[in-house]
């Protein structure tokens, strides 16, 4: 067992249903403080959108399973331990936009235009996807001084 989570992230992660399940029950297990995104070598400003878009789409019919079988037995496993489909596609969007957010304000910490460029999107998507709360902390962030 483990104390810490680190999940290599590109655009793509989101559109495999396994992976997205994997996630979810990473989070049931263990503390977000405790979980890391490998995402600085992938994110710019062309993939961007990319990740943002994984987010905003995600949807448990949308994601992709290699082999059509395990789609039902992903389906099951979702039903039976989350209250809905659509309360699982919601923890999965939230804690997505948090934990990128998060690794994204050390970016944007290095500069104001950095800041703009790659933190601010996560707190717009969190806000465009009903998480205001989530929105409201993410614009409260002063990455900047987390850097000192």
């Amino acid at each position: 067992r483990s104390d810490n989570v680190c999940v290599i992230l590109t655009w793509t992660y989101m559109e495999r249903l396994w992976c997205v399940y994997e996630w979810a029950c990473m989070l049931k297990d263990t503390a977000p403080e405790r979980c890391f995104l490998q995402i600085e070598s992938f994110m710019n400003e062309q993939t961007l959108p990319l990740y943002l878009d994984c987010i905003r789409y995600f949807s448990i019919k949308r994601a992709e399973c290699f082999l059509e079988s395990d789609r039902e037995i992903l389906t099951n496993k979702i039903d039976s331990t989350y209250v809905s489909h659509e309360a699982f596609e919601t923890l999965v969007k939230a804690t997505a936009v948090a934990l990128i957010a998060r690794s994204m304000a050390f970016r944007g910490g290095r500069s104001r235009s950095l800041h703009n460029t790659f933190f601010m999107p996560w707190a717009d998507l969190a806000l465009e996807l009903g998480f205001g709360e989530l929105a409201a902390a993410l614009r409260t962030c002063s990455a900047s001084e987390w850097r000192q």
